[in-house]
């Protein structure tokens, strides 16, 4: 832009629902929430004993005497009371009608999307699922982008009422999904990066976006809802689980207690793939845990036609005797998301378009390829390949730059995957399984993954994704208090590697840029 612009957004393109990973697969736990009800009756007051309502009611709950009981409720409800309690902390006094619904919501907070579940907490039902963009994109996609923001002046304010603002909203909606009210709400647990969480209750990240990258808190963190303005019953509470080290949150921790990893003996890995690249290597009860700095192109950032998983945008290409290409939900071609670009750069590679080291062939070279892949070449400021034509003349097309993000993303996931086994003393035949958790992970093509050298080479049946773990793990901790100390377990027991300044990250990063497979043709 060479001078004064005003840029138009159509509030069509604000409109489109993402493709959000909102369930994931999670193992069992025993159901036991922090949040449970007791009936209580005491005897009426009498010449005998004539004791105050609220001590008669002390006694007889064993409770302490600071709760805070409203003594009124005792005499009108004749004696007979239900008590709510929040772990050891009583919130909540009714009269004996009927059990009260008992409610707590479950929030992953990614740096992307966030995603809310609603649970009944008597019987461990889910209730209501809601997903929206996290409001805080616009401040950058990722989250040195958002530090970098929070560390203005009064950024970090804005970005923690830009996330209250957000769970709010799907807190309500899931209550009315549900037909619940405000007052049923007694816990809140949330995971995410440790950005995210940090943001979310207004401590200040700047610490981990510096050497040595330590966070401000390793432990559960607790306060009550209203403190940071979260609708519910005021003396509910806000339960933000633990991570691991500054780059290893409490979305990892819960993925790692929703996919039980450290009670399997066998080695295998946990890759959440993001704009943060999360590796978890389990051998024999043991986690080794790291995390690489990606980059936001899984997500469809930084691409030259890229964009995010909404209606439009690419996620699927083969080539077989013609171009094949899908898109979400059918609509017309608009740009490529992170699945799109791995199965359209996997197919260069695997036809010789683009070569081991990551290049496109020059004009001489792609003369000796098909007609059908040699008609989508051009060689304009920088080589491409084009992907389709939508309406308008609209054209989504694949760079030589294009490609180059994805090797760096790719590059680091998998040299931090090699480092750990390193540690580890895993081979890639000792492998038993790798775990994909995350939005791209649930979406992506095992076989393109396979192909560019995302994964260790390895049986393609071996891969499994399994969605979004992270929230299905905090749903546990919700629920089930044996999930709850799983939680802090793990994340006390993972040995966690910094890759940065690590040589030998950096020569497992150099070697894992290469594609694995050459066809003809590439250079």
């Amino acid at each position: 832009v060479a001078g004064d612009a005003v840029v138009e957004v159509p509030v069509a393109s604000m409109l489109v629902s993402p493709a959000i990973a909102e369930e994931g697969k999670a193992e069992g736990y025993a159901l036991g929430p922090e949040v449970r009800s007791q009936a209580v009756s005491v005897p009426a007051p009498s010449l005998s004993d004539q004791r105050s309502d609220l001590d008669r009611l002390l006694e007889a709950a064993d409770a302490e005497p600071h709760c805070a009981i409203p003594p009124q409720v005792l005499r009108e409800a004749r004696f007979s009371v239900t008590l709510v309690w929040v772990a050891e902390s009583l919130v909540r006094v009714l009269p004996v009608t009927q059990p009260p619904p008992l409610l707590g919501a479950a929030f992953d907070i990614g740096t992307t999307t966030v995603v809310g579940t609603l649970f009944d907490l008597r019987s461990g039902r889910q209730l209501a699922v809601e997903s929206r963009l996290n409001p805080q994109s616009v401040h950058g996609a990722d989250v040195l982008s958002r530090l970098s923001f929070a560390a203005q002046e009064n950024g970090r304010a804005v970005l923690q009422r830009e996330m209250v603002a957000c769970l709010s909203e799907i807190i309500f909606c899931l209550l009315r999904e549900a037909g619940a009210g405000r007052q049923d709400l007694y816990e809140v647990v949330a995971v995410g990066n440790q950005v995210m969480t940090h943001l979310l209750l207004g401590v200040s990240p700047d610490a981990i976006g510096r050497s040595p990258f330590a966070p401000a808190f390793g432990t559960p963190f607790t306060v009550p809802l209203s403190e940071i303005g979260l609708p519910g019953w005021p003396h509910g509470r806000l339960y933000v689980v633990p991570g691991v080290a500054g780059y290893v949150g409490a979305d990892i921790v819960a993925g790692l207690v929703a996919t039980r990893l450290r009670d399997v003996r066998r080695p295998q890995l946990f890759i959440d793939l993001g704009t943060n690249g999360e590796v978890v290597l389990c051998r024999d009860g043991k986690l080794y845990g790291c995390a690489a700095a990606a980059g936001p192109a899984f997500e469809g950032a930084e691409i030259t036609c890229g964009m995010r998983a909404t209606a439009g945008a690419i996620d699927y290409v083969r080539i077989g005797e013609d171009l094949e290409v899908s898109t979400i939900r059918g609509s017309p071609p608009l740009g490529l998301c992170g699945s799109g670009l791995l199965d359209a750069t996997a197919e260069l590679v695997r036809h010789g378009v683009v070569g081991s080291a990551g290049r496109f062939g020059d004009e001489r070279e792609s003369a000796r390829l098909p007609a059908r892949l040699a008609a989508r070449l051009a060689f304009d400021d920088q080589p491409y390949f084009l992907l389709a034509e939508g309406d308008g003349g609209a054209r989504v097309m694949l760079t030589q730059g294009d490609v180059r993000q994805l090797q760096l993303a790719k590059g680091a996931v998998r040299a931090a995957a090699e480092v750990l086994m390193e540690r580890a003393g895993v081979g890639v035949g000792d492998l038993w399984r790798v775990v994909l958790a995350g939005a791209f992970g649930s979406f992506l093509n095992k076989d393109s993954a396979l192909a560019v050298g995302l994964l260790p080479p390895m049986e393609r049946d071996k891969v499994q994704s399994v969605g979004n773990v992270a929230g299905a793990g905090a749903g546990l901790v919700l629920i089930s208090s044996e999930a709850r100390r799983a939680a802090l377990t793990v994340a006390r027991q993972v040995e966690y590697v910094e890759l940065s300044g690590s040589a030998e990250f950096e020569a497992a990063f150099v070697k894992a840029m290469a594609f694995p497979a050459v066809g003809k043709g590439g250079m």
